[in-house]
């Protein structure tokens, strides 16, 4: 009789536990082959101009680029929750990837594709890959800052990159803070 309360128990708390799993596997797994795929129709585009996957949805602009830290992922244009699901995104108000004169905005979910960024320092080199070619920034600034106060990140600077993401980065649920990453640009190739 306990026996087959016991293994009644135990199939329960195993389907429970399967149904748990499924949902983050599930959003990381797609988010991270899209983004797979979006690199290399990235890299078509780039290199001849032609766009690979035209399915989807998403548009890759470009690509983000930090070596000391390993992060590499596409750039998507817009930043909604549909966008940061799948990649990295230029906030819409913020200037297109390849101006130079203007302050360029990216967001992404420091959970995924921005989880990374905690370990960045300041004077590491970020490279930005867009249609003209690579800007290459370093590291000014590093700040945290409450909701309210990151909308200061859209001042008009002048020859800039910035990097925002929640913060903390263990945080479960909706984060207190953001992070942000100011980066200025070092040159052009």
């Amino acid at each position: 009789m306990y026996q087959k309360i016991f293994k009644i128990i135990f199939i329960i708390t195993f389907i429970f536990g399967i149904a748990l799993l499924i949902k983050p596997v599930y959003f990381y797994s797609k988010g991270f082959l899209i983004q797979f795929l979006l690199i290399d129709s990235w890299n078509e585009y780039k290199n001849k101009r032609i766009k690979k996957y035209s399915w989807f949805d998403f548009e890759a602009i470009g690509k983000l680029i930090i070596p000391k830290i390993s992060l590499e992922y596409i750039i998507l244009d817009g930043s909604d929750d549909n966008q940061l699901s799948y990649g990295l995104g230029k906030v819409d108000d913020s200037a297109l990837l390849h101006e130079k004169k203007q302050n360029i905005i990216i967001a992404g979910h420091r959970d995924s594709f921005f989880k990374k960024l905690q370990y960045i320092s300041k004077n590491d080199k970020i490279i930005l890959e867009h249609v003209e070619g690579e800007s290459i920034y370093r590291v000014e600034n590093i700040i945290i800052v409450n909701p309210s106060e990151s909308s200061y990140a859209k001042n008009n600077k002048k020859n800039s990159l910035t990097l925002i993401t929640c913060f903390p980065f263990s945080f479960i649920g909706d984060a207190p803070k953001r992070f942000i990453v100011e980066c200025s640009l070092l040159g052009i190739k």
